[in-house]
């Protein structure tokens, strides 16, 4: 169901209270108008997050599933699934030490649509509401031979009952070092 305008407000204003107001609430402080500002933005993001996805539960394999999510929504061009996806603060670091933006990664697409990509050697980390996922990325051509390996380190960030991309990064594995 969509949300129409005043749903999101009335979700804008209850997450803006609740966010920025947890503390103040558990102390008896008053919220005041700068808290209130600093969390205005996370909260726009929160309260649109419901309609991009169902709720998943915070744990490696949630994440894991998430990442795969991410890799076929890229690999798609899904701009809708990326935009529910990257943080608004999302910067990734690719393979050549290009600083990429969420706005950057939509409108680039996938550079090679060609190229099979296979996801393996997992690991999570996760500390509270973050997790640090790495892999290896071993794309391959219409033949199936190898093109190259990329190691990636993506940084997660559980929020609204659903995981974000916060940051990513891609080293590409010299033929020597496999």
């Amino acid at each position: 169901m969509p949300l129409h305008a005043g749903d999101m407000m009335l979700r804008v204003a209850i997450l803006l209270a609740v966010t920025a107001g947890a503390g103040a609430l558990a102390s008896h402080r008053p919220v005041t108008s700068s808290a209130l500002a600093r969390a205005a933005p996370r909260a726009m993001a929160d309260a649109a997050a419901p309609a991009c996805g169902a709720r998943a539960p915070m744990s490696d394999s949630s994440a894991i599933a998430f990442e795969r999510a991410w890799a076929r929504a890229a690999s798609a061009r899904d701009t809708a699934a990326l935009r529910c996806m990257l943080d608004t603060g999302f910067v990734d670091t690719n393979w050549r030490g290009a600083l990429r933006t969420p706005g950057d990664l939509i409108a680039a697409g996938n550079a090679a649509p060609a190229l099979a990509q296979h996801y393996q050697d997992w690991t999570v980390q996760r500390f509270d509401s973050t997790a640090i996922v790495r892999g290896l990325n071993v794309v391959t051509g219409s033949s199936g031979a190898g093109v190259a390996r990329v190691r990636f380190t993506d940084v997660l960030r559980y929020r609204s009952g659903r995981w974000w991309a916060e940051a990513a990064q891609e080293t590409v594995v010299p033929e020597r070092a496999r």
